[in-house]
Protein backbone atom coordinates (compact mmCIF):
# COMPACT_ATOMS: atom_id res chain seq x y z
CA UNK A 1 0.00 0.00 0.00
CA UNK A 2 1.59 3.51 -1.02
CA UNK A 3 0.78 5.42 1.92
CA UNK A 4 3.63 8.18 1.48
CA UNK A 5 1.24 10.83 0.91
CA UNK A 6 -0.37 10.42 4.12
CA UNK A 7 2.89 10.86 5.32
CA UNK A 8 4.21 13.92 3.53
CA UNK A 9 1.08 15.46 4.70
CA UNK A 10 1.47 15.09 8.78
CA UNK A 11 4.81 15.64 8.36
CA UNK A 12 4.18 19.41 6.65
CA UNK A 13 1.76 19.90 9.58
CA UNK A 14 4.59 19.27 12.31
CA UNK A 15 6.49 21.59 10.42
CA UNK A 16 3.96 24.17 10.31
CA UNK A 17 3.41 23.25 13.85
CA UNK A 18 -0.72 22.58 13.03
CA UNK A 19 0.37 19.44 15.73
CA UNK A 20 3.53 18.26 17.60
CA UNK A 21 3.35 14.69 15.91
CA UNK A 22 0.67 11.80 15.53
CA UNK A 23 -0.07 8.73 14.62
CA UNK A 24 -2.55 7.30 12.18
CA UNK A 25 -4.03 4.42 11.21
CA UNK A 26 -6.36 2.95 8.13
CA UNK A 27 -7.96 0.01 6.55
CA UNK A 28 -9.41 -1.03 3.16
CA UNK A 29 -9.11 -3.25 -0.04
CA UNK A 30 -5.74 -2.01 -0.51
CA UNK A 31 -4.56 -3.41 2.67
CA UNK A 32 -3.67 -2.48 6.03
CA UNK A 33 -1.46 0.53 7.46
CA UNK A 34 -0.59 2.57 10.23
CA UNK A 35 2.24 4.83 11.25
CA UNK A 36 3.73 7.83 13.02
CA UNK A 37 5.06 11.22 12.73
CA UNK A 38 6.85 13.79 15.25
CA UNK A 39 7.23 13.96 18.90
CA UNK A 40 4.50 14.08 22.03
CA UNK A 41 4.82 17.47 22.59
CA UNK A 42 6.42 21.03 21.20
CA UNK A 43 9.12 20.57 23.23
CA UNK A 44 11.98 19.05 21.05
CA UNK A 45 13.46 16.73 23.76
CA UNK A 46 10.20 15.68 23.94
CA UNK A 47 9.83 11.39 23.32
CA UNK A 48 8.82 10.80 19.73
CA UNK A 49 5.42 9.64 18.73
CA UNK A 50 5.37 5.97 18.80
CA UNK A 51 2.59 2.96 17.81
CA UNK A 52 2.05 2.34 21.04
CA UNK A 53 1.16 5.87 21.98
CA UNK A 54 -2.06 6.53 23.63
CA UNK A 55 -3.89 9.37 23.00
CA UNK A 56 -6.85 11.14 24.64
CA UNK A 57 -9.48 10.59 22.37
CA UNK A 58 -11.53 12.82 23.39
CA UNK A 59 -15.15 12.42 21.77
CA UNK A 60 -14.38 9.46 19.88
CA UNK A 61 -15.32 7.81 23.48
CA UNK A 62 -18.77 8.77 22.43
CA UNK A 63 -18.94 6.13 19.36
CA UNK A 64 -16.31 3.98 20.97
CA UNK A 65 -17.48 3.01 24.09
CA UNK A 66 -21.17 5.21 25.17
CA UNK A 67 -22.68 3.93 22.02
CA UNK A 68 -20.99 0.52 21.02
CA UNK A 69 -22.06 -0.34 24.89
CA UNK A 70 -25.69 1.41 24.25
CA UNK A 71 -26.05 -0.76 20.83
CA UNK A 72 -24.78 -4.14 22.41
CA UNK A 73 -27.93 -3.19 24.97
CA UNK A 74 -30.36 -2.53 22.26
CA UNK A 75 -29.18 -5.78 20.36
CA UNK A 76 -30.12 -7.90 23.50
CA UNK A 77 -33.73 -6.10 24.32
CA UNK A 78 -32.38 -4.95 27.49
CA UNK A 79 -32.71 -1.16 26.76
CA UNK A 80 -35.30 -0.12 23.49
CA UNK A 81 -34.21 3.25 22.37
CA UNK A 82 -37.57 4.53 23.18
CA UNK A 83 -36.94 3.94 26.71
CA UNK A 84 -37.84 7.13 28.65
CA UNK A 85 -34.24 7.88 31.19
CA UNK A 86 -36.63 9.62 33.95
CA UNK A 87 -37.99 5.94 34.03
CA UNK A 88 -35.15 4.25 35.37
CA UNK A 89 -32.27 7.15 36.49
CA UNK A 90 -32.77 8.30 39.73
CA UNK A 91 -32.49 11.98 39.76
CA UNK A 92 -33.15 12.75 36.42
CA UNK A 93 -36.82 14.22 36.04
CA UNK A 94 -37.68 15.44 32.27
CA UNK A 95 -40.10 13.27 31.16
CA UNK A 96 -40.28 12.29 26.88
CA UNK A 97 -36.38 11.97 27.14
CA UNK A 98 -35.63 8.96 25.53
CA UNK A 99 -32.25 7.00 24.69
CA UNK A 100 -32.63 7.76 20.95
CA UNK A 101 -32.89 11.41 21.88
CA UNK A 102 -29.47 11.11 23.62
CA UNK A 103 -28.00 9.16 21.03
CA UNK A 104 -28.82 11.75 18.21
CA UNK A 105 -28.37 14.58 20.47
CA UNK A 106 -32.08 15.78 20.05
CA UNK A 107 -32.61 15.61 23.80
CA UNK A 108 -33.24 19.46 24.65
CA UNK A 109 -29.92 19.44 27.04
CA UNK A 110 -27.55 21.76 26.82
CA UNK A 111 -24.66 21.47 24.65
CA UNK A 112 -21.71 21.70 27.57
CA UNK A 113 -21.66 22.36 31.58
CA UNK A 114 -19.02 24.85 32.40
CA UNK A 115 -18.49 22.75 36.12
CA UNK A 116 -15.30 24.31 36.81
CA UNK A 117 -16.00 26.69 39.38
CA UNK A 118 -19.04 24.73 40.98
CA UNK A 119 -18.24 21.51 41.83
CA UNK A 120 -15.05 19.01 43.04
CA UNK A 121 -16.16 15.94 43.39
CA UNK A 122 -17.60 13.15 40.78
CA UNK A 123 -20.84 13.15 42.88
CA UNK A 124 -21.27 17.07 42.43
CA UNK A 125 -20.67 17.02 39.15
CA UNK A 126 -23.15 14.14 38.46
CA UNK A 127 -25.67 15.60 40.51
CA UNK A 128 -25.05 18.88 38.29
CA UNK A 129 -25.84 16.42 34.86
CA UNK A 130 -28.89 15.02 36.31
CA UNK A 131 -30.27 18.42 36.85
CA UNK A 132 -29.22 20.34 33.87
CA UNK A 133 -32.02 22.33 32.75
CA UNK A 134 -33.94 21.68 29.12
CA UNK A 135 -33.56 24.20 26.37
CA UNK A 136 -36.07 22.81 24.09
CA UNK A 137 -38.23 20.07 24.21
CA UNK A 138 -36.97 16.49 23.53
CA UNK A 139 -36.87 15.88 19.51
CA UNK A 140 -37.62 19.31 18.30
CA UNK A 141 -34.34 20.08 17.26
CA UNK A 142 -30.36 18.84 16.90
CA UNK A 143 -28.03 20.44 19.42
CA UNK A 144 -24.27 18.68 20.03
CA UNK A 145 -24.60 17.92 23.45
CA UNK A 146 -21.87 16.57 25.72
CA UNK A 147 -24.14 16.82 28.17
CA UNK A 148 -26.61 14.20 26.73
CA UNK A 149 -23.82 11.80 26.91
CA UNK A 150 -22.58 11.72 30.37
CA UNK A 151 -26.35 11.27 30.88
CA UNK A 152 -26.47 8.51 28.47
CA UNK A 153 -23.85 7.29 30.11
CA UNK A 154 -25.31 7.34 33.65
CA UNK A 155 -28.20 5.48 31.72
CA UNK A 156 -26.25 2.82 30.89
CA UNK A 157 -24.46 2.03 34.63
CA UNK A 158 -27.79 1.86 35.68
CA UNK A 159 -28.97 -0.42 33.07
CA UNK A 160 -26.37 -2.84 33.35
CA UNK A 161 -25.82 -2.23 37.41
CA UNK A 162 -28.87 -1.27 38.75
CA UNK A 163 -29.77 1.81 41.40
CA UNK A 164 -26.98 2.87 42.80
CA UNK A 165 -26.27 3.04 46.74
CA UNK A 166 -23.95 5.14 47.20
CA UNK A 167 -21.10 4.12 45.19
CA UNK A 168 -21.85 0.50 45.25
CA UNK A 169 -24.14 -0.78 42.81
CA UNK A 170 -26.68 -3.79 43.43
CA UNK A 171 -25.25 -6.33 41.10
CA UNK A 172 -21.37 -6.10 40.94
CA UNK A 173 -20.96 -8.59 38.81
CA UNK A 174 -22.62 -6.33 36.01
CA UNK A 175 -20.97 -3.51 36.92
CA UNK A 176 -17.40 -5.79 36.12
CA UNK A 177 -19.27 -6.49 32.66
CA UNK A 178 -19.39 -2.80 32.18
CA UNK A 179 -15.56 -2.04 33.15
CA UNK A 180 -13.76 -4.94 31.92
CA UNK A 181 -15.64 -5.53 28.26
CA UNK A 182 -16.89 -2.46 27.09
CA UNK A 183 -13.76 -0.33 27.74
CA UNK A 184 -11.41 -3.11 25.33
CA UNK A 185 -8.21 -2.01 24.50
CA UNK A 186 -8.64 1.45 26.23
CA UNK A 187 -7.69 2.64 28.93
CA UNK A 188 -9.25 5.52 31.78
CA UNK A 189 -6.46 8.05 31.17
CA UNK A 190 -3.13 6.47 30.96
CA UNK A 191 -0.96 4.30 32.67
CA UNK A 192 0.66 6.30 35.50
CA UNK A 193 3.71 4.49 34.23
CA UNK A 194 3.55 5.80 30.86
CA UNK A 195 2.24 9.24 31.58
CA UNK A 196 5.68 10.74 30.69
CA UNK A 197 5.37 9.60 27.13
CA UNK A 198 1.23 10.65 26.70
CA UNK A 199 1.09 13.30 24.64
CA UNK A 200 -0.04 16.66 26.66
CA UNK A 201 -3.06 18.42 25.71
CA UNK A 202 -3.71 21.84 26.89
CA UNK A 203 -3.17 24.33 29.56
CA UNK A 204 -3.17 22.88 33.03
CA UNK A 205 -5.76 25.46 34.40
CA UNK A 206 -5.90 26.75 38.28
CA UNK A 207 -9.27 25.10 39.11
CA UNK A 208 -8.10 21.99 37.69
CA UNK A 209 -4.54 21.85 39.48
CA UNK A 210 -6.93 22.46 42.80
CA UNK A 211 -9.15 19.68 41.78
CA UNK A 212 -5.75 17.46 41.19
CA UNK A 213 -4.47 18.45 44.77
CA UNK A 214 -7.41 17.73 46.21
CA UNK A 215 -7.55 14.41 45.12
CA UNK A 216 -3.97 13.71 45.70
CA UNK A 217 -3.46 13.22 41.74
CA UNK A 218 0.25 12.92 41.11
CA UNK A 219 1.88 14.79 37.37
CA UNK A 220 4.53 15.03 35.15
CA UNK A 221 3.76 18.15 33.65
CA UNK A 222 3.25 21.14 35.68
CA UNK A 223 2.00 23.23 32.44
CA UNK A 224 0.00 21.04 30.22
CA UNK A 225 -2.62 18.26 31.16
CA UNK A 226 -0.63 15.18 30.61
CA UNK A 227 -1.89 11.58 31.49
CA UNK A 228 -5.19 12.99 32.64
CA UNK A 229 -8.09 13.62 30.56
CA UNK A 230 -8.45 17.01 28.77
CA UNK A 231 -12.45 17.21 29.08
CA UNK A 232 -13.60 18.64 32.06
CA UNK A 233 -16.80 17.47 32.40
CA UNK A 234 -15.20 14.17 31.71
CA UNK A 235 -12.57 15.06 34.69
CA UNK A 236 -14.46 16.24 37.17
CA UNK A 237 -17.40 13.44 36.49
CA UNK A 238 -13.97 11.01 37.74
CA UNK A 239 -12.07 10.50 34.62
CA UNK A 240 -15.04 8.79 32.32
CA UNK A 241 -18.35 10.76 31.59
CA UNK A 242 -19.68 9.09 28.26
CA UNK A 243 -18.81 12.00 26.35
CA UNK A 244 -14.97 11.76 26.72
CA UNK A 245 -12.37 9.86 29.07
CA UNK A 246 -10.71 7.04 26.48
CA UNK A 247 -6.96 7.12 26.20
CA UNK A 248 -5.88 4.57 23.06
CA UNK A 249 -3.58 4.12 20.09
CA UNK A 250 -4.47 4.42 16.37
CA UNK A 251 -4.54 1.21 16.09
CA UNK A 252 -6.54 0.56 18.92
CA UNK A 253 -9.35 2.47 17.79
CA UNK A 254 -9.34 0.81 14.14
CA UNK A 255 -9.48 -2.35 15.70
CA UNK A 256 -12.33 -1.06 17.58
CA UNK A 257 -14.27 0.21 15.13
CA UNK A 258 -14.01 -3.14 13.03
CA UNK A 259 -15.03 -5.10 15.73
CA UNK A 260 -17.94 -2.95 16.44
CA UNK A 261 -19.34 -3.09 13.39
CA UNK A 262 -18.54 -5.81 11.66
CA UNK A 263 -17.03 -8.42 14.28
CA UNK A 264 -20.15 -10.10 14.83
CA UNK A 265 -21.02 -9.22 18.59
CA UNK A 266 -24.53 -7.50 17.51
CA UNK A 267 -26.82 -8.44 14.50
CA UNK A 268 -26.11 -6.64 11.20
CA UNK A 269 -29.44 -5.32 11.63
CA UNK A 270 -28.67 -3.47 14.85
CA UNK A 271 -25.16 -2.22 12.83
CA UNK A 272 -27.81 -0.90 10.15
CA UNK A 273 -30.40 0.99 12.98
CA UNK A 274 -27.44 2.75 14.41
CA UNK A 275 -25.31 3.61 11.21
CA UNK A 276 -28.31 4.26 8.13
CA UNK A 277 -30.83 6.27 8.03
CA UNK A 278 -29.02 9.65 9.72
CA UNK A 279 -31.81 12.74 10.87
CA UNK A 280 -30.15 16.20 10.48
CA UNK A 281 -26.45 14.56 9.32
CA UNK A 282 -26.46 12.23 12.74
CA UNK A 283 -27.14 8.50 12.75
CA UNK A 284 -27.19 6.93 16.50
CA UNK A 285 -24.04 8.19 18.12
CA UNK A 286 -22.32 8.68 14.91
CA UNK A 287 -21.71 11.98 12.55
CA UNK A 288 -22.98 11.86 9.03
CA UNK A 289 -21.77 13.06 5.71
CA UNK A 290 -23.90 14.53 3.39
CA UNK A 291 -21.44 13.96 0.99
CA UNK A 292 -20.49 17.94 0.37
CA UNK A 293 -18.51 18.50 3.50
CA UNK A 294 -15.04 18.76 2.39
CA UNK A 295 -13.37 17.68 5.71
CA UNK A 296 -14.79 14.48 4.68
CA UNK A 297 -14.07 14.10 0.86
CA UNK A 298 -14.25 11.85 -1.27
CA UNK A 299 -16.67 9.83 1.31
CA UNK A 300 -19.70 9.29 -0.23
CA UNK A 301 -22.83 10.51 1.48
CA UNK A 302 -23.28 6.96 3.03
CA UNK A 303 -20.00 7.68 5.28
CA UNK A 304 -19.84 7.72 8.99
CA UNK A 305 -17.42 8.70 12.01
CA UNK A 306 -16.67 11.30 14.39
CA UNK A 307 -14.08 13.34 15.63
CA UNK A 308 -12.47 14.76 19.29
CA UNK A 309 -11.89 18.02 20.21
CA UNK A 310 -8.10 17.26 21.00
CA UNK A 311 -7.53 16.49 17.30
CA UNK A 312 -8.83 13.04 16.61
CA UNK A 313 -10.66 11.67 14.24
CA UNK A 314 -12.13 7.99 12.88
CA UNK A 315 -14.69 7.79 9.62
CA UNK A 316 -15.62 4.88 8.09
CA UNK A 317 -17.01 4.12 4.22
CA UNK A 318 -19.33 1.28 4.77
CA UNK A 319 -18.93 0.00 1.42
CA UNK A 320 -16.37 -0.95 0.57
CA UNK A 321 -15.28 -1.23 3.81
CA UNK A 322 -12.85 1.45 4.57
CA UNK A 323 -11.30 2.93 8.11
CA UNK A 324 -9.36 5.81 8.90
CA UNK A 325 -7.95 7.39 12.41
CA UNK A 326 -5.62 9.96 13.14
CA UNK A 327 -4.67 10.84 16.27
CA UNK A 328 -3.41 14.14 17.30
CA UNK A 329 -2.78 16.25 20.08
CA UNK A 330 -3.87 19.38 18.19
CA UNK A 331 -5.05 21.39 21.45
CA UNK A 332 -1.43 21.12 22.62
CA UNK A 333 -0.14 23.78 19.73
CA UNK A 334 -2.80 26.70 20.03
CA UNK A 335 -2.92 26.46 16.65
CA UNK A 336 -6.16 27.84 14.91
CA UNK A 337 -8.95 25.30 14.17
CA UNK A 338 -8.90 26.54 10.83
CA UNK A 339 -5.45 24.59 10.49
CA UNK A 340 -7.01 21.30 12.60
CA UNK A 341 -10.05 21.31 9.72
CA UNK A 342 -7.23 21.20 6.96
CA UNK A 343 -5.58 18.45 8.16
CA UNK A 344 -8.94 16.43 8.77
CA UNK A 345 -9.21 17.28 5.07
CA UNK A 346 -6.15 16.07 3.73
CA UNK A 347 -5.58 13.23 5.86
CA UNK A 348 -9.28 11.74 4.35
CA UNK A 349 -8.51 12.08 1.20
CA UNK A 350 -4.78 10.65 1.07
CA UNK A 351 -5.92 7.68 3.39
CA UNK A 352 -8.88 7.20 1.27
CA UNK A 353 -6.95 6.84 -1.34
CA UNK A 354 -4.69 4.56 -0.14
CA UNK A 355 -6.92 2.28 1.27
CA UNK A 356 -8.50 1.66 -2.02
CA UNK A 357 -6.04 2.05 -4.24
CA UNK A 358 -5.75 -1.02 -6.45
CA UNK A 359 -3.25 -3.28 -6.47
Amino acid sequence: METGPVRELLEAAVKAGTVPGGAWALVGPAGRANGVVGRIALDPDSPPVGTSTRYDLASLTKVLYTTRLAMELADRGNLPLNTEVESFVPGFHHRGVTVEHLLRHTSGLPAYLDLSQRCRTPEQALRAVLEAPLEHDPGSRRVYSCVGFALLHRALECCLSGPFDGETPQNPDRWAFESDMALGPFTLGSPLDDWATTPPTGPLEPWRREVEEARGVCRVNEAYVQGSVHDPLAFLLGGLSGNAGLFGTAEDVLESVEAQLWGGAVHPATVAQFTTGAVEGRYLGWDGHDGENPAFLPFSDQSFGHTGFTGTLVWVEPEPRVVVVLLTNFVHTGAPREAVRALRAGFCAAAYAAATASA
